[in-house]
């Protein structure tokens, strides 16, 4: 997933929302949808965590098994696949991706110890970072 970043006086720059810059014209994989700012950008359907490939599925309505509560995202650690709703807003289907990758990220090196509440803190906490920090990703990375 792409979004345009604006800063004054220079040309728009493409993100996703974990910093990595656009490349070229086109993106790879994923199904292709509208960002609020217009900009073409596609889900993706599969993410690394450690040694893990999770795939990534977009479903509609996304229902607790057990009852009809609707839920945003549910991680399953067991299946090795993150479920996203896809009815709500791009939005809040990028803050959800975060917030599943976190849950996947207490499963694979943290023993599931943090709870649903600081998953929710981090998550939030962390997208809000990474939109604003496009640069200090590139750092991160080594870019």
């Amino acid at each position: 997933m792409y979004s345009r970043l604006y800063l004054p006086g220079r040309r728009p720059v493409f993100w996703n929302c974990f910093g990595m810059r656009k490349t070229g014209t086109k993106v790879r994989g994923g199904k292709v949808s509208k960002s609020t700012r217009g900009t073409i950008v596609k889900k993706p359907h599969g993410v690394k965590i450690g040694t893990l490939n999770y795939e990534v599925e977009y479903c509609s309505p996304l229902t607790d098994g057990d009852s009809s509560q609707l839920l945003y995202g549910h991680h399953m650690h067991s299946a090795i696949k993150i479920k996203i709703a896809s009815d709500y807003p791009e939005e809040r289907q990028r803050e959800t991706f975060v917030h599943e990758c976190l849950h996947a990220v207490d499963s694979r090196y943290c023993n599931d110890k943090l709870t649903e509440d600081q998953i929710a803190c981090l998550s939030n906490g962390l997208f809000d970072w990474i939109r604003a920090n496009p640069e200090a990703i590139d750092w991160v990375k080594g870019k």
